[in-house]
Order: structure tokens, then sequence, then C-alpha cells
């Protein structure tokens, strides 16, 4: 498919931005956004109850290489406990910054 093309599949066209096909492009061929089911979402939000969530998360991350958990565990709140393996506790604040710091920053080429 060429880039800003249409693919057709089935009952539905999708209309291509960049590299991928967003959810947000598929259309039905009859007119109607694909994903109509959120109607009924919108109908039942009354009786969906918000997931509760403890006041402190412990999180463990084994890492491929040593010197990645040594690296972790530079973090303060972190603690190394084992060779490849560490872990941290704190509030769910915290531990979404954590998070993003030991998993998705601290990578290393190879």
């Amino acid at each position: 498919m060429r880039a800003g093309g249409v693919a057709r599949r089935r009952d539905h066209v999708a209309q291509q931005r960049g590299h991928g096909l967003g959810l947000q492009a598929l259309v039905r061929l009859d007119g109607r956004v694909a994903g109509h089911g959120r109607e009924q979402a919108v109908r039942r939000r009354g009786r969906i109850r918000p997931v509760s969530v403890p006041d402190r998360l412990v999180m463990e991350i084994d890492y491929n290489r040593t010197d990645m958990a040594a690296t972790a565990a530079l973090v303060p709140g972190t603690e190394r406990i084992g060779p490849r393996t560490v872990r941290v506790e704190a509030d769910p604040d915290t531990m979404f910054r954590l998070q993003e710091l030991l998993v998705y920053r601290l990578r290393y080429e190879l």
C-alpha cells in the first residue's frame, strides 16, 4: 500500500497514516466508525468501578546483563537482589517514573 493510500479489508476501509494504520482511521464502508461498542460502554459507565491501586507497589526487573542491573542499582531506593535483578518499592506515581527510567530508558545497544 502506498503512503496516504486506502486499504480495503472485508467491510472496512482504513486510511494509512505514516507507517501504520491507526485505530482512529478505521471506518466501516457504510460510514459508521468501527468500534461502535463505545456507545454501549458510555451507557454502562455508571456500573464500571475504578481499579483500586495499593499505596505501595513492588517491581522486580531481571535485566539481560549484570552491568545493566549494576547501573539500575545506582538509582536511590533500588535494591540489587541478584546478579541481573533489581527490586524497588514505591508509591504509584514514583513507580511510574522509575519504570520509565529503569525499563525504557536504561538500555544498551548490543
